[in-house]
């Protein structure tokens, strides 16, 4: 609330209990932008418009349905019941196999390496303090360091690599073009 506060005024202090439950809406959906563009690079641009057309589809469902019941919580909570989601994560494994499992591995990591660090300074550290701030600071310092030990080295073979092999493929290296779709 004090951040909230602070950014945007205290006519916005209504919108709290919305954000705490918003908060945690992209880690739900971490396949949406990547899965998208997989699909589109593997040519299936419709089945990716048949997804995001199923989350709009979802949140409008779920988002009429749970807003009569709970007024505008309802739609924070629809938020989570976008079905395309579940259709997106079984078509990125339809494509990418064994590697997903590598990158939903590498994304749990990601997600929970910082829980115990930051639920020891809630626990301890009483809130809205500066002992508070400068422990969470601290916390994330822990947790950044911990993941440049997990991740440094596939980032650095990434950043060193030559020019050459991240180059997109030149005209001749493109197929034939084929029929065009009307």
């Amino acid at each position: 609330m004090v951040l909230l506060r602070i950014l945007v005024g205290r006519q916005w202090a209504a919108a709290v209990p919305l954000l705490r439950i918003l908060c945690f809406v992209p880690l739900t959906d971490p396949f949406s932008r990547l899965g998208g563009e997989v699909l589109k690079t593997e040519g299936e641009d419709r089945a990716w418009l048949a997804i995001v057309v199923l989350n709009l589809a979802s949140l409008l469902g779920f988002g009429i349905l749970l807003t009569s019941r709970l007024g505008p919580a309802g739609i924070a909570w629809a938020s989570y019941l976008q079905l395309g989601n579940l259709v997106m994560a079984w078509r990125m494994h339809r494509i990418c196999g064994g590697e997903l499992r590598r990158l939903v591995r590498d994304l749990l990591f990601v997600y929970a390496l910082p829980l115990p660090f930051f639920l020891a300074v809630a626990w301890t550290c009483a809130p809205a303090t500066w002992l508070r701030f400068g422990a969470s600071l601290a916390a994330a310092a822990v947790a950044g360091a911990l993941y440049v030990l997990r991740f440094h080295r596939p980032f650095r073979a990434f950043f060193l690599a030559h020019p050459q092999d991240l180059a997109p493929a030149g005209p001749a290296d493109l197929p034939a073009p084929g029929p065009s779709l009307p």
